[in-house]
């Protein structure tokens, strides 16, 4: 049996321990990509933040005393203790996601938007014993969960004024914690898919009023 995710809030950021290496995919900005992780943490950045992302998650991450190998890490102008988190079951696997989501800098398609201090960063765990393709499966059903959602709640790009799928600097990072790879869809009509989807909906519209 996988054990869940050990969620830590600290004064600015918070950190999920999977407490072994997992499978990540992720858009993040420091220590994003395909590869093995063994914890993930979103930081709270000033409004008007303009470092390099990389080094400063470096300088960051050293401070803190957290390997920066094993990390990966996004970073929000929302406050992180307005994060919203929850977890559900399909198929007898477990799902877990954590969201901080704000909308202030929505784009449309074909527009460059206006400057604004909002993110949307969805993290979700699972132990379904997703296949690689399964999990880049699953992250587009989460982007199109975030996405439904903006469009539900009529969010529109203030330059446009078109509604926006999200804003201009959205992560999603999924994390496997099973190494099986047996399963090999996770499409809104199975049951991670649709389950995942529902869960992240719901997380993104909790989220999304603490951060405008």
């Amino acid at each position: 049996m996988i054990a869940a995710p050990l969620f830590k809030m600290y004064d600015g950021y918070y950190v999920v321990d999977f407490r072994m290496n997992v499978r990540k995919f992720s858009s993040a900005p420091i220590n994003g990509g395909y590869g093995p992780c063994e914890r993930y943490l979103n930081r709270t950045v000033p409004r008007n933040f303009s470092a390099d992302p990389v080094m400063d998650g470096i300088g960051f991450l050293r401070s803190e005393g957290i390997d920066f190998n094993g990390t990966c890490m996004t970073i929000t102008a929302c406050d992180v203790g307005g994060h919203s988190s929850g977890n559900a079951e399909a198929d007898g696997h477990n799902i877990y996601s954590w969201v901080t989501a704000g909308s202030s800098n929505a784009l449309s398609m074909g527009s460059n938007g206006e400057p604004g201090a909002g993110t949307v960063n969805i993290a979700v765990a699972t132990d379904a014993p997703l296949s690689d393709s399964a999990s880049f499966n699953l992250i587009q059903s989460i982007v199109e969960a975030k996405s439904q959602l903006f469009n539900d709640l009529g969010i529109r790009d203030k330059s446009s004024g078109r509604i926006a799928p999200g804003t201009s600097t959205d992560t999603v990072s999924l994390f496997v914690m099973s190494s099986l790879g047996t399963l090999p869809y996770a499409g809104r009509l199975t049951g991670i898919g649709r389950s995942t989807a529902d869960l992240v909906y719901d997380l993104v519209d909790r989220a999304i009023t603490m951060c405008i």
